[in-house]
Formats: C-alpha cells, structure tokens, sequence
C-alpha cells in the first residue's frame, strides 16, 4: 500500500512540475482537469495532459512566482 502510495504521489508531482515548466500555473491547471475530467472519455485523457492544455490556460507571468500563484485552498468550491 505505501508503494502504490508513494507512485501516486510521484505522478502528481510530475504533473504539476510538467505544468510550472511550460509556465502553467499548477492551482489553475488542477481547476481546469477536475473541471473536464468527470465529463472526459477514456480516449481523451491525453487532451488533459498540461502540454495539452498550454493553449487553453494563461500561461506565467515573468513576474509571477511560485509564491504568489493561488494555492488551491483559495480556489472556489475546493474549501
């Protein structure tokens, strides 16, 4: 159980880090896949990708750190 655990961990840090290194904000990636995800098929689960989604969020801003991002407990219907 605690190596399923520490897989599952593995990937959401991987997907985050994937989103903040095409400069995608995590907090607003995550908002967008919890949003399609229960209406996506199977065979659309690549279109859900942060690579995929680059044309659809806001990227970065230059001035824009990782500390001033929205953390998720601020984003709505997540408290």
């Amino acid at each position: 159980m605690c190596a399923e655990a520490g897989q599952r961990s593995a990937v959401i840090y991987l997907v985050l880090g994937s989103s903040l290194s095409l400069g995608i904000n995590p907090a607003e990636y995550l908002q967008d896949l919890f949003e399609c995800l229960p209406k996506a098929k199977t065979s659309e689960i690549k279109s859900l990708t942060p690579a995929a989604r680059l044309q659809i969020l806001k990227p970065l801003t230059l001035t824009e750190s990782p500390t001033q991002m929205r953390r998720p407990g601020n984003l709505p219907g997540l408290r």
